[in-house]
């Protein structure tokens, strides 16, 4: 789609920044990341900001229940494992599409 813009970062405190500033609507978060994690960058934006309203998903070489748990107590909305495969990365926007559809006509 020509409307769609995609940013990037080198690290954390970098994704931070432009999260903070761009307000995206929706983040790939790699857990794993130089300089400030994931989920740091993750907690720094939902106590910086009572509008973050971008939905997460998380890039993780985790696969352990726990820690997924952990990462969705931390408010994604998904999680892809490394190496990324772009079809289950397509499975998991859709599904989220889907249920984002489902909230706009429920409300």
């Amino acid at each position: 789609d020509e409307n769609c813009e995609i940013l990037v970062a080198e690290n954390g405190k970098d994704g931070f920044d432009i999260a903070r500033n761009e307000s995206p609507d929706l983040i790939f978060l790699d857990v794993s990341m130089p300089v400030m994690d994931g989920l740091t960058m993750l907690r720094k934006l939902k106590s910086d900001s009572i509008n973050f309203n971008s939905t997460v998903i998380a890039i993780t070489n985790f696969t352990d229940a726990t820690t997924i748990s952990t990462f969705f107590s931390f408010g994604i909305a998904d999680y892809v494992v490394k190496p990324v495969n772009d079809m289950r990365v397509y499975d998991k926007l859709e599904k989220i599409f889907e249920n984002e559809k489902r909230k706009m006509y429920a409300a």
